[in-house]
């Protein structure tokens, strides 16, 4: 899972200003669900994809920084993917950025979640570095030979599972690796195929000077991305367990705002932290065993809440019971059965809900947009002025709304309001 990256990035889905090789080809022998969306910023997709539940039914609409100490953790009660795994006899280990909880104030929150090894950025009194010198925990203990400014927290976050790939294969036990990915989150910085000097490595955060950043490092991040994404795809290969791993990529929330990328023939701002389609809609690729239906583009709707269901069906597994997901497992699509329309998929960000149907997106019960026949942007469609068809997916998306929002501000929520659109 990358970690900002909107799905108009990828040159496989119709993205043209980034170099993407790995996850192109990895599209081609796999499928692509072309509109799959997640919410729009990280700490509740984070938890959404582990659960498989939507944020109003986990609470966690908001950041992991909103909350106070002692509540900065996913609960236990919660499911989670690598707890069902590892229940049926799957090795299991994550690596990257958390955010499931403070691992200083929880340090046994990754066990407690289903994770036999962790390699993660940390986050100390002395600030937290993800990328040059970074701060890394692995299996509880800090890395202080690790603090120098020439090492790359990517390459250590990757390596460690190409390792742990690697141990499990030669051990013959079924595993689970989730690369939790810090890339290209900013502070937009020079990547290893980038860098000139140690200046360069450590920004200083002036967010006046972001686009002009952005601008500058986003593209080698993405790129960097993708290489990592390969060299994992590389281990399958030379461990020989290609053919008997399902892969799924995709990101947790849409592009920043301060970054531009061209898609087909259309610029599209970044939207992260935004109910709207460039705010939540991302890449999302299958590809292993079960998907049959090679380089297919897939049109039904998807969402980071399938995750769960499909690594669990992949396993051979049946959901655990006594508790609700609001995801299904992808696998009979991407194998080529019939499409199966859902009726909506939920985005939300603290107060703002984004309910997109088949054809219309619903924002904050409020204002309907027309999504046909265009990528990001839309139709706005003023209250009484809709056709039969708009008006009966307003009362449609709506009722979806009050059940599960409402008016009546509950979680916190402090009223509607609708973010800007870009």
């Amino acid at each position: 899972m990358a970690d900002d990256l909107g799905r108009e990035t990828i040159g496989a889905f119709g993205g043209r200003t980034y170099a993407t090789p790995n996850l192109d080809r990895l599209a081609e022998r796999g499928v692509r669900f072309d509109r799959a969306y997640t919410t729009p910023v990280c700490t509740p997709t984070r938890i959404q994809i582990v659960s498989g539940q939507y944020p109003f039914r986990t609470g966690w609409h908001k950041g992991l920084w909103d909350f106070q100490p002692e509540q900065k953790r996913m609960s236990p009660d919660l499911p989670s993917f690598a707890r069902i795994l590892r229940e049926a006899g799957y090795a299991t280990a994550i690596a990257g950025k958390y955010q499931l909880a403070d691992t200083e104030v929880f340090p046994d929150h990754p066990e407690t979640m289903g994770f036999d090894q962790h390699c993660l950025f940390a986050k100390t009194s002395g600030g937290h570095n993800r990328y040059w010198n970074p701060e890394i925990v692995i299996d509880g203990e800090y890395q202080h030979e690790l603090r120098d400014p020439d090492v790359f927290g990517p390459d250590i976050y990757s390596g460690f599972l190409q390792d742990f790939i690697r141990e499990q294969s030669e051990a013959g036990r079924p595993w689970l690796a989730y690369y939790s990915m810090t890339l290209p989150h900013g502070p937009f910085i020079p990547t290893p195929d980038q860098v000139h000097d140690n200046a360069e490595r450590f920004p200083p955060h002036e967010p006046e000077k972001e686009p002009q950043q952005a601008r500058r490092w986003y593209g080698g991040m993405v790129h960097y991305m993708d290489v990592l994404v390969g060299n994992l795809i590389q281990t399958l290969e030379e461990t020989g367990e290609l053919d008997n791993t399902l892969i799924v990529f995709t990101a947790d929330n849409g592009t920043p705002m301060s970054v531009t990328s061209l898609f087909r023939d259309e610029a599209v701002r970044g939207n992260k932290g935004l109910v709207t389609e460039a705010g939540t809609r991302v890449p999302l690729i299958l590809a292993g065993p079960g998907v049959l239906t090679a380089g297919a583009l897939i049109d039904d709707l998807a969402c980071t809440t399938d995750v769960l269901p499909t690594l669990v069906d992949a396993a051979g597994l049946e959901l655990p019971e006594g508790q609700v997901f609001d995801g299904r497992s992808l696998l009979p699509l991407a194998a080529g059965a019939p499409p199966a329309p859902r009726d909506w998929v939920w985005t939300q960000w603290q107060g703002n809900v984004g309910i997109r149907g088949e054809r219309y997106r619903l924002i904050n019960g409020t204002y309907l947009t027309d999504m046909a026949a265009v990528d990001y942007n839309g139709r706005l469609v003023p209250p009484g002025e809709e056709s039969p068809e708009a008006a009966e997916a307003r009362a449609q998306l709506q009722a979806v709304y009050d059940e599960h929002w409402g008016t009546d501000g509950r979680n916190g929520r402090s009223g509607p309001s609708v973010p800007e659109a870009h």
